[in-house]
């Protein structure tokens, strides 16, 4: 691995250095006349915040954030995105699904067992479905053209969750041929190197890469590598309709370092992960939808489990390693209308087989729990109304409505109605909008209950009380208001409350085993979301987002109170590009074994960490050699916690502090 790593360090040397010896003619620094196109339109943080037709809100980070941000995962890519919350142990390498790498939006995803995020790969679901949450390692930002962040139920968009992130992957889109290749390296030994090509003739396009990271951490037993391979192929078969394939495969790992000052670490947390996507598409004047089957096949692997608590196995009953298989496949179609001037029905239907496995591997093979393969399926079938009156450029109105419905092969059926209302007049605009979320329990509460739980598997009036759960609703309440004052500055700000109903967890009493999966009463979160982008000057161009979020739960885990994010992308002396961000977070609670308990929370097994300020920073070198038949390209250094700053996402496990890596992109 240090062979690699000198070869890639010997490369971007000798890149330097015939940049150096090149004349005149053949390095030519990127003048302000095209920077504009590059960077103008593309500002700090996020691309932008949108509503919709049906008055629900999003948040789009683009290709050009995820540059700026130097960001090596799905993680980093929205860790300053207003609403946004995330954890981590390691900087490259995501271990699990909880406190060592995830997402949380509004206050909710953090719950253990179960999520209500959805993480989605061109509007395909993509998850560990045997424990109900996402893996980040397997969701490579390298296919990403952006990622639309879904911060509350809307069932005109995605079913069986209460918030989503939807990950949109790169389309070759202009005729001819493009490719990439970057290669960097830094602090803790960390290596970077990607390729990719896309290319388009006619009728046919594709784009296809390849990716390698890997670190060894700030601290002993913290390095983690994320391998990425990434193919989509696109055919357009006439004027209307047009069919493609994205597939993507991850190889990943990741390890735990243990609390800071233990003699021991916390094992370590392999994934793999294939997904593929099937699309065919037609676009009509009056009509425009798809059909899109999907299939994502992954597993897990947590190995070494022992070395959490002891260092040694304690009883041969314990779980030495946890073994997870999973398969996610089904239709997701949908078709948009418009049959009358200025209205828009819209019908669709998803329908989803989730599938897995798990086994339980102890110390003493005698004593091996498995869950044997189970699926769940869910029709979603779904339609909606929205009629725009008046006109965009000056006073208008535009209603909507709709209903999506479940039917699940276990559980009860449920409808999730919503409704919104835009009103906007030339450059201001506002939104108000009611959904009713719908979550059902996974296979979780089945493996739990089945297997890997013994006092409830072995006890007959627990082991399948589980089917006696009720899906989680969740009541999305949401209203906001925009303005632009003109085209260098527009302010968004939006109030939201969630009203959740028939939360299900895991009982356990203060003494003894867990006794059981039931649903819970209500809770509530509300708060205040707002931003400001700003172009002063062309070359200049500013971020500012916060979020006040309050929740009724004693302890909610990552759900600080205050969140505030800044940042700046300034192009000077022609061919200088500095990106620049800032977070801060509230002190918040950290455990989420905590997530929605009745209880009062006891500091003393659900601590809080610090409030913390981080600031990163990119500066890049903009470049072009027509002689190498090189395009823009750049080099560049990346510096995280510039201010050295002390910070956790979970107690006892600090993050790193200064650390930098340099590289170069070449595009060709």
């Amino acid at each position: 691995m240090n062979r690699f790593f000198r070869l890639i360090a010997a490369w971007l040397g000798c890149g330097i250095a015939s940049l150096s010896a090149a004349d005149s003619t053949s390095l030519e620094p990127i003048s302000s006349g095209t920077l504009p196109a590059v960077t103008v339109t593309a500002t700090p943080i996020i691309e932008g915040n949108f509503t919709d037709a049906y008055g629900a809100g999003s948040s789009i980070v683009g290709q050009q954030q995820i540059h700026d941000l130097n960001a090596q995962d799905l993680g980093s890519a929205l860790r300053a995105t207003p609403g946004v919350n995330i954890s981590r142990y390691n900087n490259i390498g995501s271990y699990g699904g909880a406190g060592g790498g995830a997402i949380f939006i509004r206050g909710l995803g953090a719950s253990r067992p179960g999520s209500e995020l959805q993480t989605m790969f061109d509007g395909a679901p993509r998850y560990n479905s045997v424990f109900s949450h996402s893996l980040l390692d397997t969701l490579s930002l390298d296919p990403a053209d952006s990622i639309a962040v879904y911060k509350s139920p809307q069932p005109q968009t995605f079913g069986n969750a209460f918030t989503a992130i939807d990950v949109t992957p790169k389309q070759a889109k202009d005729p001819g041929f493009s490719a990439q290749i970057t290669g960097a390296y830094g602090t803790m030994n960390t290596g970077i190197e990607k390729v990719s090509s896309g290319g388009r003739i006619g009728s046919f396009d594709y784009y296809a890469g390849q990716s390698y990271r890997s670190s060894d951490g700030h601290r002993d037993n913290s390095g983690g590598i994320i391998r990425d391979y990434f193919f989509r192929l696109g055919y357009q078969l006439n004027d209307n309709w047009c069919a493609s394939y994205f597939g993507d495969f991850t190889d990943n790992f990741a390890e735990d370092p243990g609390l800071r000052g233990q003699p021991y670490h916390m094992g370590n947390y392999q994934t793999r992960d294939i997904m593929s996507v099937w699309t065919i598409a037609n676009h009509y004047d009056n009509a425009q939808g798809f059909i899109k089957p999907y299939w994502n096949n992954g597993q897990a692997r947590w190995l070494d489990q022992g070395m959490r608590a002891s260092g040694k196995p304690i009883l041969p009953t314990a779980t030495d390693n946890t073994l997870i298989d999973w398969d996610l496949y089904g239709v997701r179609a949908k078709e948009t209308f418009q049959l009358w001037e200025g209205g828009e029905i819209l019908t669709g239907l998803d329908f989803d087989t989730i599938s897995g496995k798990t086994t339980a591997e102890a110390y003493d093979p005698a004593n091996n729990i498995a869950f044997h393969r189970a699926d769940f399926q869910i029709y979603s079938p779904y339609v909606a109304l929205n009629h725009l009156f008046g006109d965009k450029n000056s006073y208008y109105l535009q209603p909507s409505g709709g209903l999506r419905g479940y039917l699940h092969s276990v559980f009860d059926a449920e409808l999730s109605p919503f409704g919104g209302l835009v009103f906007g007049y030339q450059n201001t605009e506002l939104h108000a909008s009611y959904a009713r979320g719908v979550n059902y329990p996974g296979l979780n509460v089945a493996a739990f209950s089945e297997a890997i739980i013994p006092p409830l598997a072995n006890n007959p009036a627990t082991r399948n009380a589980w089917r006696n759960l009720s899906a989680e609703t969740l009541n999305h309440y949401e209203f906001g208001v925009s303005h632009r004052f003109n085209p260098q500055l527009k302010i968004d700000s939006t109030v939201f409350l969630d009203d959740g109903h028939h939360r299900y967890i895991l009982v356990t009493p203060s003494f003894g085993p867990p006794i059981g999966f039931e649903n819970i009463g209500s809770y509530h979160n509300y708060g205040v979301e707002g931003s400001v982008s700003y172009t002063p000057i062309e070359d200049f161009t500013l971020f500012a987002g916060m979020t006040w979020l309050q929740t009724s739960v004693t302890g909610m885990p990552y759900a600080p109170e205050w969140t505030a994010s800044a940042g700046f992308n300034w192009n000077f002396l022609k061919n200088f590009r500095l990106s620049m961000d800032l977070l801060y977070q509230d002190r918040m609670y950290v455990n989420p074994d905590k997530a929605y308990d009745r209880s009062t929370a006891n500091p003393a097994d659900n601590p809080k960490v610090p409030s913390f300020v981080t600031v990163n920073a990119k500066l890049s070198y903009l470049f072009t050699m027509e002689k190498a038949c090189l395009k823009q390209s750049e080099i560049y250094l990346a510096m995280e916690n510039l201010t050295d700053n002390a910070y956790y996402y979970r107690s006892g496990y600090p993050m790193p502090g200064i650390n930098g890596i340099l590289g170069v992109t070449l595009n060709f």
